[in-house]
C-alpha cells in the first residue's frame, strides 16, 4: 500500500513538472523577425532600357506602319524625306513638288519613281512644264529653247505631244541612287529654269 502511494505521488509530481515546463515554453516571446524593407507607394512610371541581349525585358509597341504607295521608289522617298521636301505621290509613283518664287509665282516639278536603264545603270527623270499649246511651237520659240539648253548645267528642253496638245518640258535624267544634295540640285535647277521660261514665253503662271 505504501509502495503504491509513493508511486502515485511520483507520477503526479512528474506530470506537474512537465505541464509547468510546457506552459513556460509556450508563453515565452519568440525572437523578433527582421523588419521587411519598405515598399514604394507607387511603381515608377518609366521602364529602364533593356540591357543588350536581354530577351525578357519589356519591349515598347512599334507605331503602326505607314502605308506607302507600292509604285513609289523607296530610295526616292528616303532622299526627299531627308531633304524635308513636301510632296504628293500619284498612282504611278511620281512625286509632285511645288516651289514658290516670292508672292507672285509658283511652279510644280515632278520626280519619277519609274527608272530607265542603260548599261546596268538606273536613271530617273526630273521634269517641269513651261509651255503648252494645241499647235506646234514656232521656230522662234524652238530657237530660243535650243540656245537656252546650251547654257544649262544639267538638263535640256524636250518637246512632247500629249493628249491635251504639245508641251515644252525642261527635263534632267540623273542616276536613280543619287544622293540627297544631288537630287536637290537637279530639282531646283529644273523648276527654276522652267518657271523662268514660262514667264518669258507666256507671261502667265499656269504651271
Amino acid at each position: 500500500m505504501r509502495i503504491a502511494s509513493k508511486m502515485l505521488c511520483i507520477m503526479i509530481s512528474s506530470t506537474l513538472t512537465i505541464c509547468f515546463n510546457a506552459i513556460y515554453s509556450f508563453g515565452a516571446a519568440a525572437p523578433a523577425a527582421p523588419a521587411a524593407p519598405a515598399q514604394p507607394a507607387t511603381k515608377p512610371s518609366a521602364v529602364a532600357p533593356a540591357a543588350a541581349g536581354d530577351k525578357k525585358a519589356p519591349v515598347a509597341a512599334a507605331p503602326a506602319a505607314e502605308k506607302v504607295n507600292p509604285n513609289l521608289d523607296l530610295n526616292l522617298k528616303k532622299a526627299l524625306d531627308a531633304l524635308k521636301f513636301r510632296y504628293e505621290v500619284n498612282p504611278e509613283g511620281t512625286c509632285r513638288l511645288v516651289f514658290t518664287f516670292g508672292k507672285e509665282r509658283s511652279h510644280q516639278v515632278f520626280v519619277t519613281s519609274k527608272k530607265e536603264s542603260f548599261m546596268g545603270f538606273d536613271y530617273r527623270r526630273v521634269w517641269a512644264t513651261a509651255w503648252k499649246s494645241k499647235e506646234l511651237p514656232s521656230a522662234e520659240i524652238m530657237s530660243k529653247l535650243l540656245q537656252d539648253s546650251a547654257t544649262k548645267k544639267i538638263g535640256g528642253w524636250e518637246l512632247h505631244r500629249w493628249s491635251d496638245g504639245y508641251r515644252l518640258i525642261l527635263a534632267q535624267k540623273m542616276p536613280a541612287d543619287a544622293s540627297g544634295p544631288a537630287l536637290e540640285a537637279a530639282i531646283r535647277l529644273v523648276v527654276n529654269g522652267a518657271d523662268y521660261m514660262e514667264e518669258q514665253l507666256t507671261k502667265k503662271d499656269e504651271f
